[in-house]
């Protein structure tokens, strides 16, 4: 078993590092839209916008690879085996959750953005526990993750009527983004059975940000 996985799995470690996470996934959707200021990226110019994140991923996957592998003290390089998972992985976490989040985000603003993917806590429950076997469904689960929920949506000012009614195609967009995202959180689960996650990362986002 790798070092991560072995101070990864104590549970005082474990929550601030997901913590910790949370915040740097929060921060992406304001900084995304001042990427798009800064570097003069119109909303309707996809191409740019799809060329900004792929860039953005080729880079944070040599970064993870880079990383990790003097963590793990040896170079992480993917075995044949791996290489299906890695597909897979790339396909839903970089390719359809991000292609469609970064469009999103040209077509909405971050708060109903940040809103609507949240709904992603009960595609995952639904889709491991449904479709994968992974979880049991339960009414604590359902319950934790409706709070969740209802905490995102209580801070974007849902129930305040801020956000206005009209749905923009930006907000079909992020809920395929957490679809996508929903899908690649279950697959990680189960590939990371086999393969060091930090590797299938790496990797997958190098592979998503190439295409």
């Amino acid at each position: 078993m790798s070092i991560t996985r072995i101070k990864l799995n104590k549970f005082y470690i474990m929550c601030p590092v997901a913590l910790f996470c949370c915040i740097l996934w929060g921060s992406a959707f304001p900084i995304i839209k001042v990427g798009y200021q800064t570097i003069g990226i119109d909303n309707d110019d996809t191409s740019s916008i799809i060329l900004f994140a792929g860039l953005r991923f080729m880079i944070a996957g040599l970064l993870t690879i880079i990383i990790f592998s003097f963590i793990e003290k040896q170079f992480l390089l993917p075995k044949k085996r791996s290489l299906k998972n890695i597909t897979i992985l790339s396909v839903f976490q970089t390719i359809i959750q991000y292609l469609f989040f970064y469009l999103g985000l040209a077509h909405t603003t971050g708060t109903r953005a940040s809103i609507i993917d949240g709904l992603n806590v009960f595609f995952v429950l639904f889709i491991s526990a449904f479709l994968f076997k992974q979880e049991k469904f339960n009414i604590t689960k359902t319950v934790g993750c409706l709070c969740g929920f209802v905490g995102v949506a209580v801070a974007g000012g849902l129930f305040s009527g801020s956000l206005g009614s009209q749905i923009k195609i930006g907000d079909f967009y992020i809920v395929l983004s957490a679809l996508g995202y929903s899908f690649s959180s279950v697959f990680m689960k189960e590939f990371s059975k086999r393969d060091n996650p930090a590797l299938l990362s790496g990797y997958q986002f190098v592979l998503g940000g190439t295409v």
